[in-house]
Order: C-alpha cells, then structure tokens, then sequence
C-alpha cells in the first residue's frame, strides 16, 4: 500500500476510535487535559500560547485555554491565509469567523503574533511524539517555519486511544516537543 494511502487509511481508523469516546468520557477528558496542562504552564513565564478551535471529535481545549488565559498567558488562533498558518491574538470570547476546511478563525482584524507554544490537534501519535494531522500540512509548515524563526514549543493535544506504537512519517513531517492527554504527558523515546 502507498504511504499516502496507508496513512489515509489511519486517519479513519483513528478518527473512528476518537468519535466512539461516549461524551461523558469526552467532558471528563477535556478536565484533566486542562489540569495536566495547567500544571506544565505553571513555571511558564506569561507568553504568547496559540490554541485551537476544536473540529469534530477533536478533544476540547477550551476549558485549558480559559484557565492559561486567566495565569496571565496571550492566547491566540491558527487562521488559515493562502495556505499558511497564521497566528492572531484573541480574546476567549472574541467572535470567530469561518475559515477554509469547516474551520472557525480569528478575523484579519485580531493582531498577528509569533507564539513559543502552539497547542496542536492530531490524529494520532507515536511513542517518538510523530504526529499525523489532517493531511493538508498546514500545522508541519507552521511548526517549521517557527522553528526556524527561535524558540518555540509545539505540544500535541489528543485522546489517549489516539496513541499508536508507530507512526509512518516523511521528512517534512515535523516532530512534537511533548503530548499531553487526559492521561499523560508524553515526552519522545528515542530509539
């Protein structure tokens, strides 16, 4: 099989598994997120923090992006311009628009920004912290091109049943610092 087929056929095995998780377990999946991640930023000093706007089964990190706006971080959203990711500040409560892919964004009035830690969706992950997104690479050219601008710390947010031993992976494709689920804080194994 095509690696771009085997990676298809991923993506719905796992999507599948994320959409099965009952919404009570998601509810209760969403708080100990937030508290995993709360726990973390605290020795963060106040920065920029860009989040994201869940779509779909993806877990909920509202909760998580209130409680990191109240410790005194900028919070901020990915909006989707000519096939790039940008980054605009918000507010929580700051009325979105909708965007490319049944995406919800800040409007180009929001203030562009460069945030040191991006909260990414996945599909799935592995025990080396690669990261299969929805396909379209906007998060892998992201996560690059702020990597080679400084600092910057791309925390993959996900379910626990989204982790797999191994993940096939490109060379573009671009490795997460951390992930953090309901369940743990992962850190990458190297082989």
């Amino acid at each position: 099989m095509p690696f771009s087929e085997k990676k298809q056929a991923l993506r719905r095995q796992i999507r599948s598994r994320r959409q099965s998780i009952p919404l009570q377990d998601r509810l209760k999946a969403a708080v100990r997120l937030t508290d995993h991640l709360s726990a973390l930023a605290q020795s963060w000093p106040p920065q920029t923090i860009a989040g994201y706007h869940p779509m779909g089964s993806e877990i909920d990190i509202t909760p998580a992006m209130i409680a990191l706006e109240k410790a005194g971080h900028r919070m901020a959203l990915p909006a989707i311009h000519d096939q790039t990711l940008q980054f605009r500040l918000i507010r929580l409560g700051d009325l979105l628009q909708d965007g490319p892919h049944t995406t919800f964004q800040p409007g180009p009035d929001r203030p562009l920004c460069r945030p040191k830690v991006l909260l990414v969706p996945l599909i799935a992950f592995d025990r080396t912290l690669n990261r299969l997104g929805q396909g379209a690479g906007y998060y892998d050219r992201a996560i690059a091109s702020l990597r080679q601008e400084g600092e910057v710390q791309a925390i993959g947010i996900a379910y626990e049943c989204q982790r797999l031993e191994m993940l096939p992976a490109e060379p573009h494709d671009q490795k997460l610092d951390l992930v953090i689920t309901e369940d743990a804080l992962y850190h990458p194994i190297t082989d």
